[in-house]
């Protein structure tokens, strides 16, 4: 696919997750639970699309610094809504705000990359994932997972984390070393971040429906 139609689909389906849940929600759409949960991350997917259409030739390493911040907690906000661990989505919250502190202070302005940001989200969505799996398990719900909304998103959060994260650390490797490589990587990331929104759109499309008659949550 040409680069330039690459970035054009990315930035739309940025944009499209938002749009079609206000317009459900205002229309009087049924919105189930999860999908209020994950809405954090949706707002700020919107708002990261707006920031990188408009603004991200400026300030790019800090961007992406506040970006991983704010990434972290809106996913740590959804597992810590679905699983119910307080304990254990503490522990996440103050280990990585600890960690945030130590690199702003030792932080080295010439690398591309925050390999221990990116780590940390990593184990937060695997520990979450297989955390979640493990409660539908142990309590024998009836509901099928092709049915259940969280089963949806927590898969498309796993495609999208172990895909581009795991790029984004092999990027800056390759561009210390092999530019071109790195720039190879970078549209290999941008094609997961795109289908990832786009699996994040046809989800909400599933499972956001009219209905009246019930309550949006």
């Amino acid at each position: 696919m040409n680069i330039e139609l690459l970035r054009i689909c990315y930035k739309i389906t940025g944009f499209l997750p938002l749009i079609v849940f206000l317009f459900y929600y205002f229309k009087g759409g049924k919105i189930e639970k999860s999908i209020f949960n994950f809405l954090p991350f949706i707002v700020l997917m919107f708002f990261a699309t707006f920031v990188e259409c408009h603004f991200f030739k400026y300030s790019v390493k800090k961007w992406i610094r506040l970006y991983d911040f704010l990434e972290f907690y809106t996913l740590l906000w959804f597992f810590y809504k679905e699983i119910k661990l307080k304990k254990l989505y503490s522990f996440f919250s103050l280990s990585y705000l600890l960690l945030y502190i130590y690199l702003i202070i030792t932080w080295d302005n010439t690398k591309i990359a925050d390999q221990p940001l990116v780590i940390f989200t990593i184990l937060l969505v695997l520990v979450s994932g297989i955390l979640w799996f493990i409660n539908v398990f142990k309590n024998f719900e009836e509901t099928p997972l092709y049915k259940r909304t969280g089963f949806y998103i927590i898969g498309v959060i796993l495609f999208y984390i172990l895909s581009t994260s795991l790029s984004f650390l092999f990027t800056e490797y390759f561009w210390k070393n092999n530019r071109e490589n790195a720039f190879i990587l970078r549209n290999i990331i941008l094609s997961f971040n795109t289908i990832s929104r786009i699996i994040i759109t046809v989800t909400l499309l599933k499972f956001l429906k009219f209905d009246k008659n019930e309550s949006k949550f």
